[in-house]
Order: C-alpha cells, then sequence, then structure tokens
C-alpha cells in the first residue's frame, strides 16, 4: 500500500495504529514493536506554538483544537501535553472519519452546543492545502507561517 493510502486510512480511524506499524515493518524489515516504539517515541516530541496556546488559554470562548490525526495523536500526544485540560473540545479525524476540516469544525461546534456558524470559527492550520480548501468554505482560515506572525496578527487587527 503507498503511503498516501496508508496515512488517509490511518488518519480517517480506518485502521489503526498497530495496523500501520504492522505495514511499515514489513516494509521495513523489523518488528512491529520496535515500530511502535518508535512512533509513541516521535509523537512525544512534538511542539506547540507557545503562542498559539497562550491565545487558546486566553480566550474567554470556547475553544476546540480540530486535527487532522490517527489515533495515535489521541492516545499519545494528548495525554503526554495534557491537551484535554488546555481546550473544552479535542475532534480528531481518526475519531470522525473524515480529514475535511471544515466538517471537523462543525463536528467541534455540534458538540461543543454553542450556536454560532463555522463563518465565527477561526481556522489556525499550518497547511497550505487545509487553509485553501477552508477558503472555499465559510470558515475564517489564519495561514500559520509562524507563530510571532500569528500572535502579532491575532493581536493587533488589520
Amino acid at each position: 500500500m503507498g503511503s498516501a493510502a496508508l496515512g488517509l486510512l490511518w488518519n480517517t480511524g480506518a485502521i489503526s495504529t498497530r495496523e500501520v506499524a504492522a505495514e511499515l515493518a514489513g516494509a521495513l524489515g523489523v518488528g512491529v514493536d520496535a515500530v511502535i516504539v518508535h512512533m509513541k517515541a516521535c509523537s512525544r516530541r512534538v511542539r506547540f506554538f507557545s503562542q498559539v496556546m497562550a491565545f487558546i488559554e486566553e480566550c474567554a470562548a470556547p475553544q476546540a483544537i480540530v486535527r487532522v490525526n490517527p489515533d495515535i495523536f489521541t492516545n499519545v500526544v494528548v495525554p503526554e501535553y495534557q491537551v484535554d485540560r488546555r481546550v473544552d473540545l479535542i475532534v480528531t479525524s481518526w475519531q470522525q472519519g473524515t480529514e475535511e476540516k471544515s466538517a471537523l469544525c462543525g463536528c467541534a461546534i455540534d458538540q461543543l452546543g454553542i450556536a454560532v456558524s463555522l463563518a465565527e470559527c477561526l481556522l489556525v492550520d499550518n497547511r497550505a492545502d487545509n487553509v485553501l480548501a477552508s477558503r472555499l468554505e465559510p470558515l475564517a482560515p489564519f495561514p500559520l507561517a509562524s507563530p510571532a506572525r500569528f500572535s502579532h496578527s491575532i493581536r493587533e487587527p488589520s
């Protein structure tokens, strides 16, 4: 299976981390457990942009992190960084079965139980394809080029 297909299946919850590890282990000629240990170690080295996290924590409005990520994000990254204590809700693609950010944001609105439209939501994303796709939807995209630019732009409207 190609890496793009494998990633899509993993990101949408069609396959688990263990199944991805088995696929990779077979291709690399190593044990599944060795691959999982490596995957978890890499997941524990995720960097969060401090300016973005500070903004989230300071904002009085309900906050959700909406991620295109596989199950390893929920099972390793969230507890490692206590992400669930920093926001009201975490919505992930693997749990919702889609990589479409506008659909994931819609899930967040529904789960938060707030009466807002997608147009009132701010999507901060470091992937250009997600920002471009969200411009076709009624989301307010913000391309995250750098944490410093985010901090300046979000606090100093143009």
